[in-house]
């Protein structure tokens, strides 16, 4: 990614989440994506893409990745 893309995506998620979140600040993110090439479609492959932000700590990303999964996992078996 260039650094301007990865400048543009810090910006883009920095301004969603205090929209969203009444002037929250981002203190870090995990984005994991999923994606096909034409290629990988005939071969029935995917590819997977994680992007965080730069100096980010291991920790922190391994534990929005639990938090996120757990969560998720929650929501799925108690439509509350």
């Amino acid at each position: 990614m260039s650094a301007e893309t990865k400048a543009a995506l810090d910006a883009a998620l920095a301004e969603h989440i205090a929209d969203e979140l009444e002037g929250a600040l981002v203190t870090g993110y995990v984005c994991q994506v999923t994606a096909m090439t034409g290629a990988d479609f005939d071969a029935e492959q995917t590819q997977y893409l994680r992007m965080v932000p730069d100096h980010q700590s291991a920790h922190v990303t391994l534990g929005i990745i639990d938090y996120a999964q757990a969560a998720y996992r929650h929501a799925l078996m108690h439509d509350d």
